[in-house]
């Protein structure tokens, strides 16, 4: 018997991890065939980032080797093949996964490495088990590249199959090792669900529709069971694969299991799921049935970028505006919180039009949860290919890839590397450190609720838009205040070397734990952690706003008041203005205008007992449920 090992290793989150997926369903298919467990013995899954060196130490004779390469763990990979080939000369090492591109540069770059895996990996993986029995039957099996001696042999490109009778790597007993292994009884393990395959669309940044697959649905048998399992071994959160949940009607039924085995088991707890796109009706009555048991975090409003020319260049059409603004507004009757996803440096972008997306989509109603990333060059995007990087001016930093909320100093040893667009032609290295600070105020001071009342009433009543109203703030703290500007520089410290490819973009200050904050958090929690000399000196730009000092003053107060500081206390407070009221309906009709009315309102936010647990529960938890703002208040009058 011959010893494969496959390997999908994965960073810990706080104390969570995802179970091994996508070698599980290799495993699975492969060894479902008698001449597979006639030839070979599956030996363990692995999928932490331990030390190579010891974990090669404990390999029995490895013959074959697999590698689910993505870009958090494809240096980690890297290091791991070399020491193996190092002590096992001979075993055979295979690279698949998102990560590899469909060319050879990594056999010609990469010697540890034997075959290249392009895209799908079950019936590829199972056939190069099948053919290395003979080792020019390789050359049959579709979608690798492999090395013959000193030729780099290609084969033929075949479209994936159909992945309708897969075998499930949870029934099938895959896991059942991990879950009962000692090592990682204090371990919550998350699993990943599929019920299609594929993507009907060819986003410019990404790499998962870039392929001639049609979308496969995966049988409703199967797809439930891996539900149930989900269920039975009570892990609390779930995560769908697909690309566009939604886009089968028979995707309700699915939610419909879900929620049934929810309330008869208690799990699990969190199905988070990537919505299709223009299929509104049908996505809200899944996520309105998810959020009716707590199984959502929020649901996603797609977007990436509002500019035309943008949207033309990356292959993507979003919904209208219009349709966009009534979404957000069904949402929040529904009692529901939104997201939205803006990235920086897509191709054509400039400062000017990214501010107009980024306050445009404010101005349509997104008050809560904004998503801004960087855009990222991934090596099977078709972003990558050298023509869209000449055309488009991309100029990338490869930097460390630090994981939001990860630990500080982790994978300081066998960290992973991405390549971040920090420059185009239409877009500056210094405009994109702009727009990263720019977007960190906006999101902790807006999304994150420090001024949005202030914002809400300057728009609502004094018609300044959110545009006007942030970018003259933001000049505010970065010319005319020695503080805010401290703090800004503080958190957002690491851009500049970033820039230069020395450093990392996440913050971190050991107050706050011992994990990376992104830089909206980082600025939340350094306001809220001096909140009183934070609102002090931000109040001397916002008074210039007003010309009724005492609304103003009232509104300052609430503003304050409002906010989920730590280690707050119950108190009451008294206005001349009911601003709850006010405040209560986001959509309402333009203008309008407080009413002036005694009012005293008792603010009963959260307790935390640190601010570490305050980080986690109310600002890295929380924000999905607006708990950074106060969301207990009754009226006394």
């Amino acid at each position: 018997m011959k010893n494969v090992y496959l390997i999908q290793p994965t960073n810990l989150l706080s104390d969570s991890i995802y179970l091994p997926y996508s070698i599980g369903t290799i495993a699975a298919y492969s060894w479902q065939f008698e001449e597979i467990r006639a030839q070979y013995e599956l030996k363990e899954l692995l999928f932490l980032k331990d030390d190579p060196e010891q974990t090669v130490k404990q390999l029995e004779e490895p013959f074959l080797f697999g590698f689910s390469c993505y870009i958090w763990n494809f240096e980690y990979n890297l290091i791991f093949a070399k020491k193996l080939k190092e002590t096992f000369p001979d075993c055979i090492v295979a690279f698949g996964g998102p990560q590899i591109p469909e060319d050879t540069s990594y056999l010609e770059e990469y010697p540890q490495i034997d075959i290249l895996m392009y895209g799908e990996g079950e019936e590829t993986f199972c056939g190069i088990l099948k053919a290395l029995k003979n080792a020019d039957e390789l050359k049959t099996v579709a979608n690798l590249a492999f090395r013959n001696g000193d030729e780099i042999v290609v084969s033929p490109k075949a479209v994936p199959g159909d992945v309708y009778n897969f075998p499930s790597p949870y029934t099938e007993g895959y896991f059942d090792k991990i879950l009962s292994d000692e090592r990682f009884k204090n371990v919550k393990f998350n699993t990943i669900v599929e019920t299609n395959r594929g993507c009907p669309y060819k986003c410019l940044y990404c790499s998962w529709g870039d392929n001639d697959a049609p979308l496969r649905k995966i049988s409703m048998e199967r797809v439930k069971k891996d539900l149930e399992w989900s269920a039975l071994h009570k892990i609390e959160y779930c995560m769908c694969a697909d690309a566009n949940f939604g886009i089968y009607e028979r995707d309700e039924e699915i939610i419909d299991y879900i929620v049934e085995l929810k309330k008869i088991y208690g799990y699990p707890q969190k199905f988070e799921i990537i919505a299709a796109k223009n299929k509104n009706d049908l996505i809200f009555n899944i996520n309105k049935k998810l959020f009716s048991v707590g199984l959502n975090k929020g649901v996603d409003i797609a977007c990436q970028t509002l500019t035309p020319e943008v949207l033309n260049n990356i292959g993507r059409k979003n919904i209208s505006n219009e349709e966009f603004a009534a979404e957000l507004k069904r949402y929040r009757d529904a009692g529901m919180i939104t997201f939205t996803d803006l990235i920086i440096a897509l191709p054509g972008e400039t400062f000017e039009s990214f501010c107009e997306s980024l306050f445009g989509v404010i101005e349509l109603g997104q008050h809560e949860l904004l998503n801004i990333h960087t855009c990222e060059l991934l090596p099977a995007a078709p972003m990558h290919s050298p023509d869209i990087i000449k055309k488009f001016g991309i100029k990338t930093v490869r930097s460390n890839l630090r994981q939001t909320h990860g630990k500080t100093h982790s994978d300081t040893v066998f960290g992973s590397k991405s390549e971040i667009v920090v420059e185009t032609n239409s877009l500056s290295r210094y405009e994109w450190r702009e727009l990263n600070r720019l977007c960190a105020t906006v999101r902790a001071f807006h999304s994150f609720g420090l001024l949005r009342n202030i914002a809400f009433y300057l728009r609502w009543a004094r018609n300044i838009s959110y545009k006007d109203f942030y970018l003259r703030l933001f000049a505010f703290i970065q010319n005319e205040n020695e503080y805010l500007s401290g703090l800004l520089n503080y958190v957002t410290a690491t851009l500049d070397p970033f820039i230069e490819g020395k450093g990392d973009m996440y913050f971190s200050d050991e107050r706050f734990g011992d994990i990376y904050l992104p830089f909206e958090e980082g600025l939340f929690m350094c306001a809220v952690t001096d909140s009183e000399r934070f609102f002090a000196e931000i109040k001397i730009i916002l008074g210039e706003f007003f010309d009724d000092k005492e609304l103003f003053g009232d509104l300052f107060r609430y503003q304050i008041a409002d906010v989920t500081v730590p280690f707050a206390k119950e108190h009451a407070e008294s206005f001349l203005y009911n601003w709850p009221a006010y405040f209560a309906d986001p959509f309402a009709p333009l203008p309008r205008y407080p009413e002036k009315i005694k009012t005293r309102v008792l603010f009963s936010p959260e307790s935390y007992s640190d601010l570490p647990e305050y980080t986690r529960e109310a600002v890295w938890y929380g924000k999905s449920k607006n708990r950074t703002t106060v969301q207990n208040k009754k009226l006394l009058n």
